[in-house]
């Protein structure tokens, strides 16, 4: 029987280590990328620590525009669901919220002057002194 020629390096190699290798290759470009709103937020990502939400949109358009070596600008894609919140977005439109739908206003509510001013809930109307 003849043996295939498998190549052993790549399938041994764990996937940690293949990661630890790109966060460190990332980093270093990111590096060499001209500073802009994202560039610490993508190094600090890269090295594990957390982001809110508005920092992690500002490290991927980032790392998205390739570290904005062509000059910080809007990336002009307005079908990214990132783009309303780009760093350097040229027209802001915000998004519809359109997962529920807010709750109508009552016009009958009574009004707040109706309410008992007091702890005590009973109708006080009518009693007099």
């Amino acid at each position: 029987m003849k043996k295939e020629n498998i190549d052993t390096h790549s399938t041994l190699v764990p996937n940690s280590i293949k990661l630890s290798t790109e966060r460190q290759t990332r980093t270093r470009e990111a590096d060499q990328g001209p500073a802009a709103k994202g560039q610490a937020l993508l190094k600090k990502s890269l090295q594990g620590d957390r982001l809110s939400a508005s920092q992690a949109i500002k490290a991927k358009c980032y790392d998205c525009m390739g570290y904005f070596e062509d000059g910080k600008g809007d990336c002009g894609d307005p079908l990214c669901p990132l783009y309303p919140w780009m760093p350097y977005a040229q027209k802001r439109d915000p998004p519809a919220c359109t997962n529920r739908a807010l709750p109508e206003k009552k016009s009958d509510a009574p009004d707040r002057g109706d309410a008992p001013q007091s702890g005590n809930l009973q109708d006080t109307r009518g009693a007099g002194v």
